[in-house]
């Protein structure tokens, strides 16, 4: 029996701005469930968060999960695709970027599944490979990918995630502080980047970093607020040495496309058109997860009662937008990506650089993040590690991931 996505939505709401400096730009957001479900069980699911500002659109794939149930393998992979796929299709958007911040955890979506032996057990630097390789083969058509990796210089980066990443986090790409997006043969760096606004004026840090939920930069940009000329350069460093990110591996990955729409304005809901019969899009959807977070996936039996209880409660949806299609398995034999980790990335290709590399190396003498002034203004990278040294911390470092 062929896979089925599901996918539940609810539709544009004004949100939050995005950015400090949006001004008079209003943001909508919305959120996303895709579930992958094959024979009436549920074997992965993908949370998305997607924000709309004019006509460009900002997704941020939030959570990915799989439940272990058997021969779920793939399914993971092709829920992002699927999601992907859709979004480029939608109207009304010239702009797309796709937004991950990828780091381990043992469950994300599927409640008790880190205790289901059956759940495919992946290492954090695996983690990272997983989505570089996922990203490149769902936007085979995009401008320009980026890659970062706190404590990594922009070479690992390319041994890590493949050649066709350049370095860094693309901020700028498509947004309001730049003319227009980049190439993928540019090689622009920061200072072009501040100095894109209709002012000709630097941008603050906060104006260029999106804030996403559940998102390490989010949470360092609250830290280097007290620094007034903080800079992408110290949001990286900052990033190296607090959260999520110490002491394990992390990414951090961009994509950008450079649309051309069919000048459909993109749908939105005010805040009048969300109460029907006194219950709302937004109330059905955090109903829907909350029964998802009291099930259990720890078995094969268990999943396969969450799976109807949850399948039950998607066919019967008042309000919140649901649709179910077959989907199909991603090819991945042709990802340059997939062909160096074959090689064993071997690649002697220059890795592009978003920004300057020479101060973006390893550092083995992390400073105390309560020592914020020291971090900023001191600590610019100390040393480059060997990549020996660098491999022996990967080894030491590596947490694990369930997928």
């Amino acid at each position: 029996m062929s896979p089925n996505a599901h996918v539940l939505s609810v539709p544009f709401v004004p949100s939050a701005p995005l950015f400090a400096n949006s001004g008079a730009a209003t943001t909508f957001s919305r959120t996303a469930l895709i579930f992958v479900e094959e024979a009436r069980v549920l074997k992965a699911a993908l949370k998305s968060t997607e924000f709309r500002i004019g006509r460009r659109l900002f997704v941020y794939f939030e959570k990915l999960d799989s439940s272990g149930a058997a021969a779920s393998r793939g399914l993971a992979r092709a829920a992002v695709v699927q999601r992907i796929d859709e979004l480029k299709r939608a109207p009304g958007f010239d702009q797309i970027s796709i937004h991950v911040f990828a780091r381990a955890q043992p469950q994300y979506l599927f409640p008790e599944s880190a205790s289901n032996k059956d759940k495919r057990i992946l290492t954090d630097a695996q983690l990272v490979s997983w989505w570089a390789k996922t990203l490149h083969i769902a936007c085979k058509d995009a401008a320009t990918y980026f890659a970062f990796v706190p404590g990594e210089d922009a070479m690992s980066v390319a041994r890590r995630c493949g050649p066709v990443f350049k370095f860094g986090f693309g901020f700028g790409c498509g947004s309001t502080i730049a003319t227009a997006p980049p190439s993928a043969e540019d090689d622009i760096s920061e200072a072009v980047i501040t100095s894109t606004s209709a002012a000709s004026t630097p941008l603050r840090l906060e104006e260029l970093v999106p804030r996403f939920p559940d998102d390490a930069k989010t949470k360092a940009l609250s830290l280097l607020k007290l620094e007034k000329n903080a800079s992408l350069m110290d949001l990286m460093t900052m990033l190296e040495t607090t959260g999520e990110c110490r002491g394990s591996i992390a990414g951090f990955f961009g994509v950008y496309f450079n649309e051309t729409s069919d000048g459909t304005p993109p749908e939105h809901t005010t805040t009048a058109d969300l109460s029907k019969d006194g219950t709302c899009y937004v109330q059905e959807f955090m109903d829907f997860e909350r029964l998802l977070m009291k099930q259990n996936f720890s078995s094969s039996e268990k999943t396969i009662e969450s799976s109807r209880i949850l399948m039950e409660a998607m066919s019967n949806f008042k309000y919140m937008s649901y649709k179910s299609s077959p989907i199909q398995l991603p090819d991945c034999s042709m990802s340059p990506v997939a062909l160096a980790a074959s090689e064993g990335h071997n690649s002697t290709q220059q890795p592009s650089s978003y920004y300057p590399t020479s101060s973006v190396t390893a550092n083995p003498a992390l400073p105390s993040v309560n020592s914020l002034q020291g971090l900023i203004k001191k600590k610019k990278r100390v040393a480059e590690k060997s990549e020996v040294g660098l491999a022996s911390e990967v080894a030491s470092n590596t947490k694990k991931v369930k997928l």
